[in-house]
């Protein structure tokens, strides 16, 4: 009985910090999903000629639960934008100052001047990403090193 507790406890150590290191995991893939979002207006915005808040929808309505902060806006969208940005928890405060920088551009200037907004703001975000994903990755190996290892140590002190 006593090596199934160890075994538990040991266990639990390392789930805990597979958890703690999702933190790092959602960034990463929110900054990706952004990315993928800018990718999808461009398209959009050239070929459909959609306005900024059709785009939106259609990307939520496409891509549910992707970008929390991008589902059930309203006009005016840079200050609906902002508000829900606030609450996400899973963006990095430089990726929210892009995010909210962007809206406050888009549709702002004619299907030119936004397609150049946007490929401007998917260099700067991947740039910005870029530096995340190095950061996190780092973080990530060694939060789940160091549950390995707490699991190891709880392990040899309790036997």
């Amino acid at each position: 009985m006593k090596y199934v507790c160890i075994a538990v406890l040991c266990v639990s150590v390392i789930v805990a910090g597979k958890m703690f290191a999702g933190k790092y995991r959602r960034e990463l893939k929110n900054g990706e999903a952004f990315l993928l979002f800018l990718s999808f207006a461009k398209s959009e915005l050239l070929f459909c000629h959609s306005t900024v808040l059709e785009i939106v929808q259609k990307y939520a309505r496409l891509h549910p639960h992707t970008l929390p902060f991008l589902e059930s806006l309203n006009e005016p969208l840079s200050e609906s934008v902002k508000e829900k940005l606030k609450r996400e928890s899973a963006l990095k405060q430089k990726q929210k100052e892009l995010i909210a920088d962007f809206f406050g551009s888009f549709g702002m200037q004619d299907a030119q001047g936004g397609e150049q907004l946007i490929e401007r703001y998917m260099l700067l975000f991947n740039q910005e990403n870029e530096a995340l994903r190095k950061e996190n990755e780092n973080k990530i190996k060694l939060i789940e090193r160091l549950s390995i290892l707490l699991a190891a140590g709880v392990a040899i002190i309790l036997f």
